[in-house]
């Protein structure tokens, strides 16, 4: 939301807004103003690089007023933020300022521009959304940016820190303001790790004659770890300046450098540090001062009155500094006559070149390992009264190996093959660790199956729909042309052994619908035509081209279904193949083998997809336990059985083994007997192998007749039971099949595929997919259980209607851009329920709850 738009919505709601008295009134009317209008009068101050004497930065501070009277700028903020206008006018000052000093056009300047802003816009998004906007518009670029976090209103350190790395990110740099004697400010600084700190006037103001302030002050330098970061603001004379200098502050702000004046009256360099300036280079001019040149610590001792200078020692592994023969590390006072002595302790380079084969022997890759060297030096200063030792590192290469020594290291392990000049050129010149393929064995040659072509058949026009489409294939048509294929060509690896060429790969099943004659693919019925890579044949295809009710019965077709209109008023269609309606599903119950398509809606209606997959699946635990129990069962009855065969006399008695160890030792096996049989009629009147099952079952084995079982009988039913079992697997692990439609409501879609609703979305419905759920809409009310993954745009309504979301599967994901309140959401075992609103929610399981 931009500016204006923000002030419009303040505005709506001012009629709201309880004054406290005529003060808060006409500053609140300032605020107003100021943004209806998106203009803020602006003033600049100088803050000044001392040791440089040049300017470092301007800082930008807000002149408000009301009717011609001015307003304190830190009233008219604190104001600002109880009534709410704190981001609108934080959002101003930045404009304001970037445009009334022309920083854009000064992208050359290395001066940049310091802006106050108050922590509650920087947690804020719309506040980084709207900066984002300033930067991409072109008025400036982030680098030239340093916005002073004020210490007007409370805020959390930690929060703050977490926003603004984003920022961060994008260039910006932070300053915390006010940073004086409270506790706050130390926390502050701790959790903010602002790019610089600007010490209060209080604590800057007197310096010169109290110890403390010193101390202090130069315990904040040493913290911030450079005086590049520490500005001293509210200098005001020489005495304060100088020892601020001592204290290693670099950067100071006050009258001495100049008053907040409109930016085209702000002194420049020259007007600073020229002739009326003398003073207070002359009072610089008499402190001593050490500089870095060439690695070498020149010292130059101070005149008259001066201060000697000082230097900072890092305490640093990679070089050590002596001071007249004595190791030296922190702050030390040093003179002309010192010797000072820096030694670098260097670390050279290693590099190690291996080899190893790839998994299939095939190519040999070389690996040169390479650990950089580091030479080290102190890095060049400008003289100073202090300077703080910088090291600088460059890096030290190992020396390049020769192309014949890498061919002879092959030879010798070896290998053989064609080696990759390429490759090993680079392996030879690199610079850091490389790993890259450098001999290669010669590869198989694949050979290519058995292709077919498709013929181009005719097309025909359908001006129902106003397109094209595919003429059905008749008897006897030419569908494809053979295309034979070629031999594979064995290789050799890099040892020289022989590598056989992989097998071809399997041509494409040619299905019952068509049949090979000669080099052609002839169509041996009516129907649609099915050409994958993986299948060739002619289905047959229903096309119904009107609207479908309960008057025309119940449809169940061996094929595709076709429907040009609607499916209505109790409705029922089942099919082998797809289900196509160029239309809607009104209070019907649809199921097609292969998927279920629908450009309208589904309304209070049952849709499956893949329903024969759900019935064996359904069906397999109950089967497993039979096979179990019957497996123990059968053991016995050989056991018994050839007991039985050893006394003659007991023949008689046979057939009465199954029923003794059924009644007496199996109850279980009966009561899975009965449940195979009684609870999965669905499948029987589907499956002619499940219907001759289960007619065993009820007419011998669950009747009084099993008192005459036999062997051939237990074998029979045993071998019934197995083969059924695998034609179990074999039909639940058949290809997906996919639910799509426009919306949803009232309805239940279970679909072995995905199912996907492209468009409002899904009203109090269940929907049950064994791969992915998508919603591009709303999901409100209902319930929706997915195998993998579930993404919807909207989830659940204002008023909190329960909508809840499930995924089985331990690792997978509930994507969506909004979620309200009141809605569940579980990922395997893992379960979640909100009570507000949330916005692009990536919910998984987490990793310690697995």
């Amino acid at each position: 939301m931009g500016p204006l738009a923000l002030v419009q919505n303040k505005l709506k709601t001012m009629a709201q807004v309880v004054f406290v008295n005529s003060h808060v009134r006409e500053v609140h009317a300032s605020i107003l103003e100021c943004i209806h209008k998106q203009h803020l009068p602006m003033v600049f101050q100088p803050i000044v690089n001392h040791m440089n004497q040049d300017i470092f930065a301007h800082e930008s501070l807000s002149r408000p007023t009301y009717r011609g009277t001015s307003i304190r700028p830190d009233i008219w903020f604190s104001i600002s933020h109880d009534y709410n206008h704190s981001l609108e006018t934080d959002l101003l000052a930045i404009r304001s300022a970037i445009q009334q000093s022309s920083i854009g056009a000064r992208r050359d300047s290395q001066q940049l521009l310091f802006i106050n802003v108050m922590p509650s816009s920087l947690v804020s998004r719309s506040f980084h959304v709207e900066l984002e906007s300033i930067f991409r518009s072109g008025l400036c670029e982030p680098g030239q940016i340093v916005l002073e976090i004020t210490e007007h209103i409370t805020y959390d350190p930690t929060v703050l820190a977490a926003a603004l790395r984003p920022l961060r990110a994008i260039g910006l740099r932070f300053a915390l303001d006010d940073v004086g004697l409270g506790s706050s400010n130390l926390s502050s600084i701790i959790e903010l790790e602002p790019d610089l700190i600007k010490l209060d006037r209080a604590l800057i103001a007197g310096i010169s004659s109290s110890v403390s302030k010193q101390k202090m002050v130069s315990q904040l330098v040493d913290y911030m770890g450079d005086g590049d970061r520490v500005v001293a603001e509210g200098i005001e004379n020489t005495d304060d300046l100088n020892v601020v200098k001592q204290t290693g502050i670099h950067l100071s702000q006050g009258y001495i450098w100049g008053k907040p004046e409109p930016f085209h009256l702000v002194p420049t360099s020259q007007h600073l540090f020229g002739a009326a300036r003398s003073v207070v280079l002359k009072l610089e001019q008499q402190n001593g001062t050490v500089r870095v040149h060439h690695g070498q610590v020149i010292v130059s001792d101070p005149q008259q009155l001066g201060h000697f200078a000082t230097i900072e020692i890092p305490s640093d592994p990679r070089v050590s500094v002596t001071i007249n023969n004595v190791p030296a590390i922190g702050r030390v006072l040093v003179q002309e006559n010192d010797h000072i002595l820096v030694e670098s302790h260097n670390v050279d380079p290693t590099s190690r070149l291996i080899t190893r084969e790839s998994p299939d022997k095939m190519e040999i890759v070389a690996v040169r390992q390479i650990t950089l060297g580091e030479r080290y030096r102190l890095a060049d200063t400008e003289a100073s009264a202090h300077i703080v030792l910088q090291i600088k590192s460059e890096a030290v290469y190992p020396d390049p190996l020769t192309i014949e020594s890498v061919a002879q290291l092959l030879q010798s392990s070896g290998y053989q093959g064609t080696l990759d000049a390429t490759a090993v050129e680079q392996i030879c010149n690199a610079r850091e660790t490389i790993e890259l393929t450098v001999l290669r064995g010669k590869r198989p040659i694949p050979g290519t199956p058995d292709s077919y072509i498709e013929i181009e058949r005719p097309h025909v026009y359908d001006p129902l729909h106003r397109r094209m489409k595919t003429s059905t294939v008749t008897v006897g048509m030419k569908i494809a042309t053979l295309t034979r294929g070629t031999p594979g060509v064995p290789g050799y690896n890099v040892f020289g052994e022989q590598v056989d060429h992989p097998l071809l790969k399997a041509s494409p099943k040619i299905g019952s619908g068509v049949v090979e004659i000669g080099d052609m693919l002839v169509a041996l019925r009516n129907g649609r035509l099915i050409f994958t890579k993986d299948k060739i044949d002619v289905v047959p295809e229903l096309v119904i081209g009107h609207n479908l009710t309960s008057k025309d019965g119940n449809i169940d077709f061996d094929g595709d279904v076709i429907i040009y209109g609607s499916i209505l008023d109790g409705a029922y269609i089942q099919s082998s193949g797809t289900i196509t309606v160029h239309g809607s599903i009104m209070c019907a119950t649809v199921m097609g083998e292969r998927g279920v398509f629908v450009s309208g809606s589904v309304v209070g209606s049952q849709v499956i997809a893949g329903q024969s997959r759900f019935l064996y699946q359904k069906t397999e635990p109950t089967l497993r336990r039979c096979i179990t129990e019957y497996e123990r069962f059968h053991q016995e009855y050989k056991t018994l059985l050839e007991h039985a065969q050893k006394y003659p006399s007991k023949v008689t008695s046979v057939p009465m083994i199954a029923h003794v160890l059924l009644e007496q030792r199996h109850p279980m096996l009966l009561s899975t007997f009965e449940q195979l049989s009684n609870n999965f009629r669905d499948l029987s009147a589907r499956d002619a192998a499940f219907a001759q099952l289960s007619h065993e079952l009820r007419s011998k084995w669950l009747v009084i007749q099993r008192m005459k079982i036999h062997e051939q009988d237990v074998n029979f039913l045993h071998e019934q039971l197995l083969n059924f079992l695998d034609r179990v697997q074999a039909m639940s692990s058949a290809e997906p099949a996919d639910i799509r439609a426009n919306t949803v409501t009232s309805s239940v879609l279970r679909a072995t595929g995905k199912i996907i609703v492209k468009g409002a979305g899904v009203y109090t419905s269940t929907l049950e997919s064994e791969e992915t759920i998508l919603v591009k809409g709303n999901v409100r009310g209902g319930f929706m259980i997915a195998k993998n993954t579930v993404r919807v745009h909207e989830l659940g309504t204002k008023s909190a209607t329960e909508t809840a979301v499930k995924v089985m599967s331990d690792t997978g994901l509930i994507a969506m851009k909004i979620r309200h309140s009141n809605t569940l959401l579980q990922v395997g075992n893992q379960r979640d329920r909100n009570f507000e609103v949330e916005y692009n929610v990536l919910y998984r399981r987490l990793a310690d709850d697995c």
